[in-house]
């Protein structure tokens, strides 16, 4: 449902007049509007600046040129793009309905025929989108419209089309909590990345919570690196196909077009990409295809899946373009495009595991100290005896700025960044110097009356700086080991694993 246009909008963008407001994320702001022809569109404005820089426009143009060649099967097809000012925008097929996120969050998780449908409409719509070139790199419950005629993938064309604007800015393109280790991790990202959150949006559907939690995100971050959730309340073959997706490792996960062979289960196998993402649309909306079996759509027993034949000797799954020809004796379906997928963890040079953790962890503790010290400073102000004053003020303003810049390089700590950990040290390390050394000055006290204050322990005041200081001296000693003792993560080629095929 649109509300009203707010008064910085814009009136149009391009040929398309907006009519109202549908929503805001991180990336941008979503517009219900109409074309030239008078059809409802929805236009999204980035946030992110391409100003004049002629390659970022390229980009942005191809990427958007490719969104547009994907296939109408369950997805919101992108129509048009353009640039407003500096700011870039994406027009696609309007899709009447919620979110499948609001869905949940209003209804309660999917089961049974629901839950089969989801997993079909999202992988025929995942399979449609990587045979077109290209990655979403930010599926999620957001992003899948419950529509009348089935749900259907939007915003597959965003992600691409900031990728020129994210390398200049270092902005990080996802959601955590649907995030995949690579992504986290800073590596490689793809298809493959696509059906771990996939995988991750499907476990949502079915259980109404987040796979790896939505809680802070240093916490997140650790999960998707270091957690494996439960499948088992998924029936066959969903448990197999989610658990093998939620794959670590993103040579170990099945491609789209195998998930969804798979999930269509006794039909008549199509013979190229093409046929297979018709046979997935048909069983969304009810209808067989032609050349498959006329199965109901959603048989009342989970049949088991078609078999996937296994791959030759030297096959990958991910090796090859699913739009050139097939190998001898390889599957009918290719892999993801773009090459084969990074295995993780990759070569690259990572902060040190013990100290990168113990890190983290201090930097949480002295986050809470310093949120501590920031509440106890509001209950004092606003307390029936205190007053609120400039030093309050800067303590509780303080308190929680300080708080919130060490969650962020805890998170990318966490996940073994040698950055963030030298980001987290430098933080910390200003904070013990301003504590003990800047603050007389600034308040015209003496060196030893501050240092009594900071350790003396007097007080709320002076417990929670006193922690804070202790725990932040040993968080800027740790993520200075973690940067400096590098470690290469490694290790041997796994075989991939696809359902059936074990």
């Amino acid at each position: 449902m649109a509300v009203t246009l707010e008064p910085d909008d814009p009136e149009r963008l391009g040929r398309y007049e907006l009519t109202g407001r549908l929503g805001e994320g991180g990336q941008g702001v979503v517009y219900a509007g109409r074309g030239p022809d008078g059809g409802d569109v929805a236009v999204k404005l980035l946030r992110a600046s391409i100003g004049r820089d002629p390659k970022a426009r390229d980009r942005f143009v191809r990427a958007t040129g490719a969104a547009g060649r994907v296939a109408d099967f369950c997805t919101a097809r992108v129509l048009d793009a353009g640039v407003h000012g500096d700011r870039p925008y994406i027009v696609s097929a309007s899709v009447p309905g919620p979110s499948l996120l609001t869905l949940v969050d209003e209804e309660g998780p999917r089961t049974g025929a629901a839950l089969r449908r989801l997993a079909i409409a999202t992988a025929t719509a995942l399979a449609a989108v990587h045979h077109a070139g290209i990655a979403h790199r930010d599926f999620k419950p957001p992003n899948v419209l419950m529509a009348e005629d089935g749900p259907r993938v939007t915003d597959f064309g965003t992600a691409e089309a900031l990728g020129g604007t994210s390398a200049m800015t270092g902005q990080i393109v996802g959601t955590p909590a649907y995030m995949a280790p690579e992504q986290v991790s800073g590596q490689e990202t793809g298809a493959w990345t696509d059906m771990f959150a996939w995988g991750a949006t499907i476990l949502f559907a079915a259980t109404g919570r987040p796979p790896f939690g939505d809680d802070t995100v240093p916490a997140v971050m650790h999960r998707v690196l270091h957690d494996t959730p439960d499948t088992g309340m998924l029936p066959p073959p969903l448990a197999d196909l989610v658990t093998a997706c939620l794959a670590k490792d993103p040579a170990r996960r099945p491609a789209a077009p195998h998930v969804l062979l798979a999930l269509l289960g006794p039909v008549t196998a199509p013979g190229d990409i093409d046929g297979l993402l018709a046979a997935g649309a048909a069983a969304v909306e009810g209808t067989p295809a032609e050349g498959t079996a006329p199965t109901p759509p959603y048989p009342p027993a989970y049949l088991p899946p078609a078999p996937i034949p296994p791959p030759r000797p030297g096959f990958h799954p991910h090796a090859h373009d699913p739009r050139g020809p097939v190998p001898s004796g390889g599957h009918p379906f290719g892999g993801h495009p773009s090459g084969p997928p990074p295995h993780m963890p990759s070569a690259e040079p990572r902060a040190n595991t013990a100290a990168a953790t113990a890190a983290g962890g201090l930097a949480v503790l002295t986050a809470a100290m310093l949120v501590w010290f920031a509440l106890h400073n509001v209950v004092t102000a606003a307390g029936p005896t205190g007053a609120w004053s400039g030093v309050a003020v800067v303590n509780v303003l303080g308190g929680l700025v300080g708080a919130g810049l060490l969650t962020i390089p805890a998170g990318f700590t966490f996940a073994r960044r040698i950055p963030g950990a030298w980001t987290l040290c430098g933080l910390c390390t200003l904070y013990v110097v301003a504590s003990v050394f800047l603050a007389p000055l600034l308040w015209g006290t003496s060196l030893d009356s501050q240092l009594r204050f900071v350790f003396g322990f007097e007080g709320g005041d002076g417990v929670a700086v006193a922690l804070a200081v202790i725990f932040g001296t040993l968080t800027a000693i740790t993520a200075a080991v973690a940067g400096s003792v590098k470690s290469r993560a490694g290790g041997p080629r796994a075989t991939p694993v696809l359902p059936g095929t074990r």
